[in-house]
């Protein structure tokens, strides 16, 4: 009989966790127009169910670009800088769940010729292959996490990097999400 490892627990607990959110969102029927009344909160929420699983249909981004019509700037510090922190914490939080399933999946993989090269891939160039997939908008963020988490790439390496990257890619979404709103209404004025 196999033993239990420590990767199964920790799958079981990413699996736990999305299951509650998507508890949450679909069968307490939440919707984004109630999360954007809590203003920064609900950007963070937002961000962190988005990115906490691909099967959740959260348009985080959206939430980011249009940001500028339900929040404000605090303390002199600019909305879109606020809001690229806000979303990106909750990201970077949230990817969290593919970073721990590569860390449990290790063991699905590692026996395979692939793991190997993968493993050699991140120790060489793990850091700028983390932070291009944070500040690029795109859906395969999530196998680049489960990777990280597979070849074993240091946590505090994997979260640095990450929200470096996705503060790149919030802060420049929100400014360019008003800037191009302001321009849209100034047409037809």
């Amino acid at each position: 009989m196999r033993r239990w490892r420590r990767e199964y627990t920790i799958l079981l607990a990413v699996g736990l966790f999305v299951s509650v959110l998507a508890f949450l969102f679909f069968f307490l029927d939440l919707d984004l127009k109630e999360l954007k009344r809590f203003g920064y909160l609900g950007i963070f929420l937002i961000s962190l169910v988005g990115s906490a699983s691909v099967a959740l249909p959260l348009p985080g981004a959206a939430v980011v670009v249009g940001s500028g019509q339900f929040v404000d700037a605090v303390a002199g510090i600019p909305f879109f800088l606020l809001v690229g922190i806000t979303a990106s914490l909750g990201e970077t939080i949230g990817e969290l769940t593919g970073y721990l399933a590569g860390v449990g999946g290790k063991v699905v993989i590692e026996d395979r010729p692939i793991y190997h090269r993968l493993d050699h891939w991140m120790r060489q160039h793990g850091i700028m292959t983390m932070f291009v997939l944070s500040v690029i908008p795109n859906p395969v963020f999530d196998v680049g996490g489960f990777l990280a988490g597979a070849v074993r790439m240091p946590l505090w390496r994997f979260l640095v990097t990450v929200f470096v990257g996705k503060l790149i890619k919030n802060c420049v979404l929100a400014f360019l999400g008003d800037a191009g709103l302001e321009a849209l209404i100034g047409a037809f004025d």
